[in-house]
């Protein structure tokens, strides 16, 4: 290390220049200062040891938070898919806080509109729809004003190639739908329909019991009727129950739409042959009818657990009309095979009688031939019986014209044939098939 040299003043030689003295670097200052002052220098070099080891551990902490955070971000929207409709899904999503700066807020924002969207769709009040359709527009606009980068908003929905004009990105054109549908249902709210209600006047008791067992339980159904929406149905089912043409007739299917559970989506019953109890083979097939058809109306009642209706004629598979002494009764919301059914009526507080229907036994190894493709229609494990059906009151909107009642009961069917006859049959058929093969051989 480089010291001070200073000759002493006594020492000094005449006629000598002084030379300059060299300066020192500042590394040689700085470790003369260490050396000088230990302990000041120990405190600072702690002082940045703590420094950059807290600074690390800060560094750390925030982004595992921040990765945790955008985790649980994450979880919440994923949980909304939990909902089974998008009316649910969008008021779960509403309570979900993703902060503005957070990476998944532009596909949030982007699904809230896509949700809104759908609920408007899947609302039947007009006010409810109005309402979707308002908050999707806030949503898309929201998205498209805070998150101009993002894909929702900077890319086009589909390919502009061999278009005047580019395509819009995918957030404008939800919101420039939403907005006119918005606008047309407010400028036409005064001209949308009143709710359909049923008919006040007008109510039906079915009774139902296991017709095998004197003691059984008789489970008694209430059904209302709205013939504003099919006229037809109400009025061919008013007659049928005056008649009492159905007093003594089955349940003779249990529809089953999934087949990986035992519960029952709808239940068939009343059929010309369901009086036979014994004979599935024939309950509800093309002989299993009573002479004439309904017409199919296009009601505005949707297929839910305890709408009734008439099942469907077919000839060859194929749709000929309503079969008018065919009921079915729908036993749960998730109804796959509905279609064209003429729903007409409604059973209202009669939920005993509906869990003994939705859990009622059947023999899933068995079917009911009605000729519908793709429906799953099996026979009964007990005899359920119609023991009584009354109606009372006449209906709001008969129908414009007169149904004919052409009522002709079908002639039974031929008996099944006997296992013994069966039997020898199959032996006589087989002696035939052996002498005619000997007749070739020879």
């Amino acid at each position: 290390m480089a010291t001070k040299t200073k000759a002493s003043k006594a020492g000094k030689p005449k006629n000598v220049e002084d030379k300059p003295v060299i300066g020192e670097s500042g590394f040689d200052k700085w470790m003369d200062d260490v050396r000088d002052n230990p302990v000041k220098w120990m405190v600072k070099v702690v002082i940045l040891v703590a420094v950059v080891c807290g600074g690390f551990f800060a560094w750390n902490y925030f982004t595992e938070k921040s990765e945790q955070d955008r985790q649980d971000q994450w979880d919440k929207i994923t949980r909304t898919f939990d909902a089974s409709t998008s009316v649910e899904r969008y008021a779960v999503l509403t309570e979900v806080v993703i902060p503005d700066d957070a990476d998944i807020a532009p596909y949030y924002w982007f699904l809230r509109s896509k949700t809104a969207y759908d609920a408007a769709f899947e609302s039947e009040k007009i006010d409810d729809k109005i309402a979707f359709l308002k908050s999707c527009n806030d949503d898309c606009a929201t998205l498209i004003n805070n998150y101009k980068t993002s894909a929702w908003v900077s890319l086009p929905w589909k390919s502009s190639r061999g278009r005047p004009e580019p395509a819009p990105s995918l957030a404008r054109r939800i919101q420039k739908q939403a907005q006119a549908q918005y606008d047309w249902l407010v400028k036409h709210r005064t001209a949308a329909p009143p709710e359909l209600t049923h008919d006040k006047s007008v109510l039906a008791t079915l009774n139902l019991k296991d017709v095998e067992d004197k003691n059984a339980k008789t489970y008694t159904l209430k059904i209302r009727v709205y013939s504003a929406a099919a006229p037809y149905a109400v009025d061919n089912f008013l007659e049928v129950i005056r008649r009492g043409w159905w007093k003594g007739k089955h349940v003779y299917g249990a529809q089953e739409d999934d087949p990986n559970t035992t519960s029952v989506d709808a239940v068939l019953l009343g059929s010309a042959f369901s009086k036979l109890a014994d004979r599935s083979d024939v309950h509800g097939t093309e002989d299993d009818w009573v002479g004439w058809t309904l017409p199919i109306e296009n009601s505005s009642l949707t297929a839910k657990s305890g709408m009734v209706a008439f099942d469907l004629r077919r000839e060859a598979n194929a749709i000929a009309g309503g079969a008018p002494a065919k009921l079915v009764i729908y036993t749960s919301d998730d109804v796959l095979n509905s279609t064209d059914r003429i729903i007409f009526g409604e059973v209202e507080d009669s939920s005993e009688a509906m869990d003994w229907l939705k859990n009622i036994g059947f023999d899933n190894l068995k079917t009911v031939n009605t000729g519908a493709p793709g429906t799953n229609v099996h026979p009964l494990k007990l005899k359920i019986g119609i023991a009584d059906i009354t109606v009372e009151g006449a209906p709001d909107s008969p129908p414009a014209t007169p149904l004919p009642h052409t009522w002709t009961d079908p002639k039974d069917p031929d008996p099944l044939p006997k296992k013994d006859d069966e039997g020898e049959g199959k032996e006589d058929g087989a002696k035939k098939e052996g002498g005619a093969e000997k007749d070739k051989e020879k």
